[in-house]
């Protein structure tokens, strides 16, 4: 890993930037498909009870993801409505985070600085 503050923020923000050159066109996406779905779960809430079901109950394929769909659209959806761009922000914020968690658990398991900085680019590629 380069020695320099520089070399250091550019070894986290190449990849970081490379996953954005290859996404970008996400910032400029609406919603689509099952997004539609999930941005109701606002309207099925008429009291406590309600929101422990939306929050908890089964919905597509029997699944039950609190954080990662249900809180994730219930809240963005209750703050900035029909707007897409907050949550293709914060979902790019959070691929950002996991670059950052794969290229140090990379240099960890490998021991090569090489191997954390290529690994997320691969994985941004895909």
């Amino acid at each position: 890993m380069p020695e320099s503050r520089a070399g250091r923020v550019a070894y986290y923000c190449v990849p970081m930037l490379f996953c954005l050159a290859v996404h970008w066109i996400a910032l400029k996406t609406w919603f689509r498909a099952d997004d539609f779905a999930w941005l109701g779960l606002r309207f099925e809430i008429h009291s406590p009870h309600d929101l422990l079901d939306v929050l908890f109950g089964l919905r597509a394929q029997g699944t039950i993801r609190t954080i990662s769909e249900r809180l994730y659209f219930l809240s963005f959806s209750s703050l900035f409505g029909m707007n897409a761009l907050p949550l293709r922000l914060w979902t790019f914020l959070t691929q950002f985070a996991n670059i950052a968690l794969l290229i140090a658990i990379t240099r960890r398991i490998t021991g090569s600085a090489l191997a954390g900085f290529i690994a997320p680019i691969l994985w941004s590629a895909t």
